[in-house]
């Protein structure tokens, strides 16, 4: 799993020295319709989940779903390897049929709803601790309102509305269309760098400029340039997916999966640090299309009109 790229220079001078391995982070691994978490735990074992979309993907073969699961995890290239010497805990096993849900309210008076027990969305680019924090800050906001007499039903609806309008427009903005794209390693990593790219760009680095900031949930609050982010990132993610159905019906999907690999600098807070990814991104998804009209110069039209899931409804399976 790990190399020398990993665990001291890179040798080309692009990238910064890295004081750790690969094994010690959140691994991926990814195919259409699904994608793989390893996760290494104290006492040295790991945990291993496979989240997929039910409309486009399930675990193959026979038998109960634990024993697919497993059969389908020791299948797998890289995690064939990975878990080569490695043995399952016995009765350390869940699996969730539906993973995303969102509460219709909140808050009110005299309770509120924070992080999970509020809403969940997809655990792809784990979003949950963010929730969390952005959940916690605006509700004592409203507490410390409450405590002082300030606080009005307006307030509440406010509150209600930023959280409910924020995880509609995340959903549809990242997530929708996205396990469409998890087979194709271009497709990928052009969405990887320009997803957290903006997310740098549009929800970290403004609180770390003013923490009152942690109290807007992303793409929630009443104002254009929320809906302008949410609209921008809405239509990249579709046109990700109609090239990713393009690519399914011309043969050439995931065409360059084997010994595809490309390396950016570290995601940080201020804009130039988050730029170059974007742009980097940017780079990648002109290639593509250029590459697109190429293909359908040589092989025609395709029809690309695969029915759309109306909502996104990954599936959680692991220990």
């Amino acid at each position: 799993m790990d190399g020398p790229a990993f665990v001291h220079r890179d040798g080309t001078g692009r990238l910064p020295d890295v004081l750790s391995v690969r094994r010690l982070a959140t691994n991926h691994f990814c195919g259409y319709g699904w994608w793989c978490w390893v996760i290494p735990l104290s006492g040295g074992e790991t945990s291993i989940g496979v989240v997929y979309h039910k409309d486009l993907f399930d675990l193959p073969g026979q038998g109960s779903r634990e024993e697919r699961y497993r059969a389908f995890v020791t299948s797998q290239d890289g995690l064939r390897e990975l878990l080569a010497e490695a043995t399952m805990e016995e009765g350390d096993f869940m699996a969730y049929a539906h993973l995303p849900y969102r509460s219709s309210r909140y808050a009110d008076r005299g309770w509120a709803l924070l992080g999970d027990a509020a809403a969940f969305l997809d655990p792809l680019y784990s979003p949950g601790l963010d929730h969390v924090s952005i959940s916690i800050y605006a509700t004592a906001r409203i507490v410390a309102r409450d405590l002082s007499g300030g606080l009005d039903d307006a307030d509440l609806e406010e509150h209600n509305r930023n959280f409910e309008r924020s995880y509609d427009r995340w959903l549809e903005a990242l997530y929708l269309g996205k396990y469409e794209i998890l087979g194709d390693a271009e497709l990928v990593a052009c969405a990887y760098l320009f997803d957290t790219a903006l997310y740098y760009l549009g929800v970290v680095t403004p609180i770390y400029k003013d923490v009152e900031s942690l109290a807007n949930p992303p793409f929630g609050i009443g104002k254009p340039q929320a809906t302008l982010a949410y609209r921008v990132m809405r239509a990249f993610n579709r046109r990700l997916r109609r090239l990713a159905r393009w690519r399914r019906h011309a043969g050439t999907y995931g065409r360059r999966n084997v010994g595809h690999g490309f390396r950016t600098k570290v995601f940080a807070l201020g804009g130039r640090a988050a730029i170059l990814p974007l742009l980097h991104g940017l780079a990648i998804w002109l290639r593509l299309e250029a590459e697109q009209v190429l293909d359908r110069l040589r092989h025609g039209r395709c029809d690309v009109s695969e029915p759309v899931p109306a909502a996104a409804s990954p599936s959680a399976t692991g220990r």
